[in-house]
């Protein structure tokens, strides 16, 4: 007798533990947060890094658009300074570098002909042979028409690691110039 009371008494304290739900929540909580702050924060860094890359396309399309308006020659002075706008439109808090070339379409060689390259942050700089590699990306020209192509480059570290590395954001953009027939490079008029 003392036996089955002692099961009783047991299957009833059972019984009222299964249904007590006293802190289940505070449990819920402990287990789950964890995954809400890491699911909160990738997605935090996820649209930072595409409103980076909006920010980078905006940002070289601003500066081939102002070099294509441009009649005066250009030099190292004012592409440094290019830079810099650039690093400020695109809040560069990492490397940023820049690359401007003008192309002139030769019907004679049958090829885009570089008339002048110059870079920033130890960039390499485009020459008639290398630029046939990015040919794709220019229109079709008539002889002896030019364009001004801008390339952008920044890079991105994301402020937290959710799995996510750093990379390089690169933007090339193609312009004709609008207000002279060719953007000058020092005295290369």
């Amino acid at each position: 007798m003392q036996m089955s009371y002692k099961m009783s008494r047991l299957r009833s304290k059972l019984r009222s533990f299964a249904q007590d739900t006293d802190a289940a929540i505070a449990i819920e909580a402990i287990i789950v947060l964890p995954f809400m702050i890491w699911a909160y924060v990738g997605m935090f860094i996820f649209f930072d890094a595409f409103r980076a890359e909006a920010t980078n396309i905006k940002a070289a399309y601003t500066i081939s658009d102002a070099l294509s308006r441009e009649t005066n020659p250009i030099d190292t002075a004012y592409m440094e300074g290019l830079e810099d706008v650039f690093s400020f439109l695109v809040h560069g808090n990492d490397t940023t570098s820049l690359r401007l070339t003008e192309v002139m379409w030769s019907d004679t060689s049958n090829r885009y002909e570089v008339i002048w390259s110059h870079a920033t942050d130890s960039r390499q700089t485009w020459n008639t042979a290398s630029v046939q590699e990015i040919k794709d990306h220019f229109p079709t020209l008539t002889n002896g028409e030019r364009l001004i192509v801008v390339e952008t480059s920044m890079m991105y570290s994301p402020a937290f690691n959710v799995g996510l590395d750093e990379f390089e954001f690169q933007n090339l953009v193609v312009t004709s110039p609008r207000f002279a027939p060719q953007l000058c490079w020092g005295t290369t008029c």
